[in-house]
């Protein structure tokens, strides 16, 4: 079961409302776990209708709830739920023009899980204490923005507290055998490749899922580095500018068992070492410099 009481913000009808997103994720697990393509397929698609409808509700009451209380952040906040609705959407024209495709599923399911306890861990539950959405500057120390951004991210998926262990310069490897390379282009030029084990990936998903132990495939470990490693870039873009035509990102490029170190030249390219209570993992960076 997917749903932990730590979710719970205090809100009687909003608590009930995710509680009931959540079993409705489960019983969508449940349902594909012993479906071929097509059938997976199609049950994605079903959701996605019911999950249209569920986010026209849910939304509303969460942004009646926001102007009840005067929350700051209220245009904030709805853009976060128009820019979920939008990737619902396109998850709908995906699976309507790919047609079946398992690693389409599983990254579907990855997204919408990630997502949701994201949004109500790391996003909703500023309502309840009143903090405003940060808007950030590009002023920000682009080694810095990754490190707040993965402090965050873990702290809301993960309930984990990650220390930056160190900083070294790139030799000649990585540690982790799944990597995620982002390229982050517009008012910066530079790579990030993430380095995770799949031991700690697996104790990641573990961790999501609410279960001690669950069978997982290299594509989902691939999947749910993707998502993982989308969902902090997405914040380390926020960070460095509040226009988002001058920053985006291009990728996550994710690949197994490999590290394209052709990407750029890493020479000088720093290694940034982080822990926490589920393992030990490296973010390799590197700016270019503007022409």
């Amino acid at each position: 079961m997917l749903w932990k009481e730590e979710y719970k913000l205090g809100v009687a009808m909003i608590d009930i409302q995710h509680k009931s997103l959540f079993d409705a994720v489960d019983g969508l697990l449940y349902s594909i776990l012993h479906k071929d393509e097509y059938e997976a397929k199609t049950e994605c698609l079903n959701f996605i209708k019911f999950l249209k409808k569920y986010c026209v509700t849910h939304f509303t009451t969460e942004e009646n709830y926001q102007r009840s209380i005067n929350y700051v952040s209220l245009e904030a906040h709805k853009k976060q739920h128009q820019t979920f609705t939008n990737t619902v959407n396109q998850f709908e024209v995906d699976f309507q023009k790919r047609g079946n495709s398992q690693f389409l599923v599983k990254d579907f399911i990855s997204t919408l899980i990630t997502w949701i306890v994201y949004h109500i861990q790391g996003v909703d539950r500023m309502i309840m204490t009143g903090e405003p959405i940060p808007e950030y500057y590009d002023s920000i120390e682009l080694s810095d923005c990754i490190t707040s951004a993965i402090i965050s991210v873990f702290s809301s998926l993960f309930l984990a507290d990650v220390v930056k262990k160190n900083e070294i310069l790139y030799s000649t490897h990585l540690h982790g055998n799944i990597f995620a390379s982002v390229h982050f282009l517009g008012n910066i030029d530079a790579y990030a490749v993430f380095s995770f084990s799949s031991d700690m990936l697996y104790r990641l998903i573990c961790f999501m899922a609410n279960v001690e132990d669950v069978a997982v495939e290299d594509d989902t470990l691939l999947s749910s580095m993707k998502i993982l490693t989308s969902t902090i870039s997405t914040q380390v873009s926020a960070m460095q500018t509040t226009n988002i035509n001058l920053c985006r990102i291009f990728g996550p490029v994710v690949s197994m068992d490999k590290f394209d170190a052709s990407a750029t030249n890493f020479a000088n390219a720093k290694i940034i070492q982080y822990k926490c209570s589920l393992g030990e993992f490296e973010v390799l960076l590197k700016e270019l410099p503007k022409d």
